[in-house]
């Protein structure tokens, strides 16, 4: 479905070029495999999101949303320090309305990222992210909730991996009877073997989001509840229409039970 995460991201910039070795004048050069970065992406019904990126980094500085009257609804502005993103705000009519600073391990990995909300009295924290790591890859991502000074972790996401691309996560809410975390939904993944246009621009693993987090693009997202009932009309398939550089510039999403159609258009840069 309609990508409808915090931010709608694209890939990895500046060409890299491939030169044969020993090359003889006669042989062909080979051209430079290009990077190809989403400008705006429109959904079916005139939506849009336009993206703009450091010229220098490629790293993607601001995501605007339109409506299909083309009036802005948000923004969202990234700032990085040392080539590592660290504060990501939430703008509606020009005012901050969340927030959330990012910080890192020494190995420059993610380590928390503290969330803050304006409801209704300005900006305050709410709770924060954490990470835990295994094998060099995320493992699990939680969610504390702060409130009068006590912490309560009210979700974790546990991740299992097949090669570069996540193809589990198990999802642990809180009970409120309880208070403890009871496993709530488990989605699985299926991906193509093209190139993910959300990874490398900056915002890898970001919130524990699985299109952050793999090489590849999902084509069937499989949904079940704690019981293992697969939801039909939350799982979808997703097919795509690929460009020459091997990048997705449409995708039509579907749920299993066909209740939800979709597709989003995809413009792209590619150098």
């Amino acid at each position: 479905m309609k990508n409808l995460k915090l931010l709608m991201l694209l890939f990895l910039g500046a060409a890299i070029s491939f030169t044969a070795c020993n090359k003889t004048e006669e042989e062909d050069e080979i051209p430079a495999v290009k990077k190809c970065y989403v400008k705006t992406e429109t959904a079916s019904d005139g939506s849009h999101s336009d993206y703009t990126y450091d010229a220098t980094s490629n790293y993607i500085t601001k995501m605007e949303s339109f409506d299909e009257a083309n009036t802005s609804v948000s923004s969202n502005i990234i700032t990085y320090t040392s080539g590592k993103a660290t504060l990501l705000e939430v703008k509606e009519g020009g005012v901050v309305v969340m927030k959330f600073e990012l910080t890192y391990n020494t190995d420059g990995t993610i380590d928390e990222i503290a969330t803050f909300q304006d409801q209704g009295e300005g900006l305050n924290e709410i709770g924060y992210y954490d990470y835990t790591y295994a094998n060099g890859k995320v493992s699990e991502v939680g969610f504390i909730y702060v409130i009068a000074s006590q912490e309560i972790k009210v979700q974790n996401t546990k991740f299992t991996y097949t090669g570069e691309n996540v193809t589990e996560e198990k999802i642990y809410a809180i009970n409120a009877s309880t208070y403890q975390l009871e496993l709530s939904q488990i989605n699985t993944y299926e991906y193509d073997t093209k190139n993910n246009p959300y990874r490398g621009i900056g915002l890898n693993n970001l919130l524990g989001e699985v299109q952050f987090m793999s090489a590849n693009n999902p084509t069937k997202v499989t949904i079940k509840d704690a019981e293992g009932t697969v939801v039909q009309d939350a799982s979808y398939n997703v097919v795509f229409v690929y460009n020459s550089d091997n990048y997705f510039t449409k995708a039509t999403y579907t749920t299993f039970d066909n209740s939800y159609n979709e597709s989003t258009d995809y413009t792209l840069e590619c150098k």
